[in-house]
């Protein structure tokens, strides 16, 4: 196996250069999409660095890390949606707030929509669901 050591990383027209400490720190670790309704269960579309997802309980998930991150300090991004056109409810996707934390092997997920005006909220799984996790390499 060969190493390739660099110091800055050049696009082929020269316009544009990133360090490999840039590079690594502002690439996401992992990310995972997922249909969290579909008739055969949770189902992956794609993801980096995503091993499995966990059906903890409608619209709560867990998403299981391949490689673990190198600390729990990480950022979460997340978003959702219902595949349904018609339905006008804002939906939602955040980490799992009272019973879990960033860990470094997984994270923990909440989703689902709000409702009467947008005042109260449902947890439920939603057709389209995403998270991108960004931290430290």
């Amino acid at each position: 196996m060969s190493t390739l050591k660099v110091g800055t990383i050049q696009n082929t027209s020269g316009g544009s250069s990133s360090t490999s400490e840039q590079i690594a720190s502002g690439r996401a670790k992992a990310w995972c999409n997922w249909n969290g309704q579909s008739a055969a269960g949770s189902a992956i579309r794609d993801s980096f660095n995503v091993s499995s997802l966990t059906d903890v309980a409608s619209g709560k998930w867990q998403v299981n890390f391949a490689n673990a991150l190198p600390n729990n300090d990480y950022a979460f991004s997340g978003s959702a949606a219902q595949g349904d056109e018609d339905n006008d409810n804002p939906c939602f996707c955040f980490p799992l707030q009272h019973d879990s934390q960033y860990l470094t092997t997984s994270v923990r997920v909440k989703t689902g929509y709000h409702t009467h005006g947008h005042v109260n909220i449902s947890i439920a799984d939603r057709s389209f669901t995403s998270i991108a996790i960004f931290g430290d390499s």
